[in-house]
Parts: structure tokens; sequence; C-alpha cells
């Protein structure tokens, strides 16, 4: 007799065998508990996540494996600054694991290669996700003045060394 494990709720069961003739019946009763590794189930996010500063980053990743997938969250290979950073971890009904990290108002600081890394004593796996925080573009330069007239100049500057992970919309020239 073949069962297969289809399922996360398959992985842990208790079984019964009889055995039956015409003088009566006997029964064994086993269990069996199939480990599995660490998987990653979620959907792979976009390549490149781009958030405002100052809003929310919330980052999902969803696993199964038997034991129970743990999971640790990492910035560009370092562990993350505990201060701003909320972990939340949920087993669903369907017995898969959910975590979520959320980082309160951005800064250009959280900008980086998250890991989330779900393991068990059979293996771990990972998702990554790039964050790109976009902040303000540094200012255009440097800047140079020709032609100058009575009334009009002519007034030349090189794009900002930094746009900010956003594309520049438009300049501005203001008298002060």
């Amino acid at each position: 007799f073949t069962k297969p494990v289809t399922t996360i709720a398959d992985s842990h069961a208790v079984y019964a065998c009889h055995a039956r003739n015409v003088a009566g019946s006997d029964t064994f009763r086993f269990s069996v508990n199939v480990q599995t590794p660490a998987r990653i189930t979620a959907n792979t996010p976009p390549s490149v996540l781009q958030v405002p500063r100052r809003l929310q980053l919330n980052l999902q990743c969803r696993a199964t494996g038997n034991p129970r997938p743990a999971f640790r969250w990492t910035r560009d290979g370092g562990p993350l600054d505990g201060g701003r950073v909320l972990v939340q971890t949920e087993t669903m009904l369907d017995g898969q694991v959910n975590s979520s990290l959320t980082i309160q108002q951005v800064s250009a600081n959280d900008t980086g290669l998250y890991a989330c890394i779900a393991g068990n004593l059979l293996g771990e796996q990972s998702l990554l996700h790039t964050v790109q925080v976009q902040v303000p573009p540094a200012a255009p330069g440097p800047v140079s003045v020709s032609s100058v007239r009575q009334t009009s100049a002519t007034i030349r500057w090189s794009p900002p060394a930094r746009d900010g992970f956003s594309p520049l919309t438009g300049y501005f020239v203001t008298v002060t």
C-alpha cells in the first residue's frame, strides 16, 4: 500500500492497517511524520520595488516545510535595524507560513537588497526584494551663465548626479 503525501496536512497523520478474516480482525496503528525542507511558495515580486520616502514599506514572504520554517530577514546581507522594523509571522489555514516585514517612514538608508530566508533542519530558501527609496534629486550642476544681456542670459547645467530613484520631471529657475 502506498499513499503519496500531497499537502502539508498529509505530512503528519496516524494510520491504521486492518487485517480481517472469517475468525475476526486485528488493527495496527502507526504515525507517519514526513519531513520536508523549507520552500518559498509566494510569487516572485517585481525585480525592483520603489517606495517614496516617509511612506511604509511592506514585504511579504510565504513558505512551507515540515518542521515549520523559521524566517529571518536581512538587508544587503546584514541584520536589520530593529527600531523601525516590524517582522510578523503567522501560520495560514493551508499550513503555509507567512512572514511580513514592515518599515514605517522609510528613508534613503532603507534602500538595499532585502532577503527573506525561510529555513528548517532540512534546508533553507531565500526570496530577494530590491528596494529603492525615492528621495528628492540632488541639485543640478555645475551651472554656467553666458550671453548675459540687459534683459536675458543663457543658463546651462548638467543633470544631477543623483536622481533619487525617480525620473526627473523638469527644472525651474527662480530669481532670489
